[in-house]
């Protein structure tokens, strides 16, 4: 065998590696592009502040909370008292 032949034959290992670690990147790098910024939105949604008033599940149970503190004591039944 040709000492050039054999110089090439031992590149052929050495490119099928780096052919499989860049395409191993290219798909590792592209679910990343597209996990990052769902989960970002996901943790940005889930730690929305409660300011305004609303109907949810919270530390003190289900009612009606305004910056994390149930206030809705005697409102359910206000029009029933009348």
């Amino acid at each position: 065998m040709p000492i050039g032949l054999a110089k090439d034959l031992l590149w052929v290992p050495k490119l099928l590696v780096l052919i499989v670690l860049l395409y191993a990147a290219f798909w590792l790098t592209l679910r990343l592009v597209f996990a990052l910024p769902g989960a970002a939105a996901i943790r940005i949604d889930a730690r929305k502040p409660y300011e305004a008033g609303e109907w949810r599940h919270g530390d003190e149970g289900c009612g009606y909370y305004e910056k994390d503190i149930r206030t809705d004591h005697g409102r359910l039944f206000d029009e029933d008292d009348e």
